[in-house]
């Protein structure tokens, strides 16, 4: 009996968070101020006025490979602990040996006004050759 009345309660509490929480007419409040007076308009790309010009090359060869489908990668962290979130890409780039010039992974600084810099090598983070995401 005891496991019916708990099983009756947590039923009658589930119900009942749902009606008073799921039934409501009013709008969830925005977070974030829109820029644009287009409404339609949620994402602007401001990549080159933040001076970050990363451009992925997938090596892709259309054979459909698991990694030509798959993608890089981005890492946010705080590279220089100036508590600013400094950027790395990962570049997928062509799986051939002699093309890995041209699939350099980037690391770009905050300068904590949103502005960043491209970190030029020698630099032991950034890497050339293939590369599949980021931790």
């Amino acid at each position: 009996m005891k496991l019916i009345r708990r099983w009756l309660y947590r039923f009658a509490v589930l119900v009942s968070t749902f009606l008073l929480f799921g039934c409501t007419d009013s709008e969830l409040p925005t977070r974030y101020e829109i820029r644009s007076t287009d409404r339609s308009t949620w994402f602007i790309n401001e990549s080159k006025e933040r001076g970050v010009t990363f451009n992925h090359l997938s090596g892709a060869t259309g054979k459909f490979w698991l990694p030509e489908i798959t993608g890089g990668g981005i890492v946010l962290f705080d590279m220089d602990m100036d508590d600013d979130l400094d950027l790395y890409f990962v570049q997928s780039g062509s799986w051939d040996a002699s093309d890995q010039k041209s699939s350099r992974n980037e690391l770009y600084e905050n300068d904590g006004d949103a502005q960043f810099t491209l970190v030029e090598t020698p630099n032991p983070m950034v890497h050339e050759g293939y590369g599949m995401g980021g931790t």
